[in-house]
């Protein structure tokens, strides 16, 4: 009888275990690719590179890679629409993960990324030179390896930390660069110049 109540309580514990990680396991949304603007663009998933087209999963991790004519353009069923300029590369990352573990990271090129505040939230983008995290309805987020990165907001507000470790916050109209030496700049409001070279690269529904 002793062994037989030993096994029901460890049975009992391995139920309660196994529903507690199930309770903590990330919580993810379908992203989608919903448009394709010029002649190339690929996408590196599960091993493979494939031409990016409408209707692809954008799945964890997978990386997009844009040339000089191309931009794309990704819905998650949470809300959250992310567009990829021209001359891009980015790692997607956890960009599925929701309740706070979204990341993605640009190796070179810009990010426009829109959502409610709810959807945003949490959410981080990398570059080799700062990390943004987000509190921002519209805002984007570009690198380049002679330029530097940088961050602008259109709607909101951003967190954003160079690799110096300083930390500035973005209002609306503000924008922010880290030099290519990974010092970071004075917050400014964005003159329109500065400001349509950004919307120019993004396309679609930015100009």
């Amino acid at each position: 009888m002793i062994r037989m109540g030993l096994m029901v309580i460890g049975l009992g514990v391995l139920l309660a275990l196994g529903w507690q990680g199930t309770a903590h396991a990330q919580a993810r949304t379908a992203c989608t690719v919903v448009d394709v603007s010029g002649p190339s663009a690929r996408m590196w998933a599960d091993g493979t590179w494939t031409q990016l087209r409408p209707g692809a999963a954008a799945v964890r991790d997978a990386k997009i890679v844009t040339d000089a004519q191309t931009r794309a353009r990704i819905v998650c069923e949470d809300g959250l629409a992310v567009t990829v300029g021209t001359s891009t590369e980015v790692n997607l990352e956890s960009l599925t993960d929701i309740g706070g573990g979204r990341v993605m990271q640009i190796i070179e090129g810009v990010l426009g990324i829109f959502g409610a505040a709810d959807t945003a939230a949490g959410m981080k983008v990398r570059t080799p030179l700062l990390i943004a995290s987000v509190r921002s309805t519209r805002w984007t987020a570009e690198h380049s390896p002679s330029d530097g990165s940088a961050v602008f907001v259109r709607s909101g507000g951003v967190r954003v930390v160079g690799r110096d470790r300083v930390a500035v916050v973005l209002a609306d109209g503000q924008g922010v660069t880290v030099t290519g030496q990974g010092e970071t700049g004075e917050v400014k409001t964005w003159g329109e110049a500065r400001i349509r070279k950004t919307m120019d690269a993004l396309g679609f529904d930015w100009n």
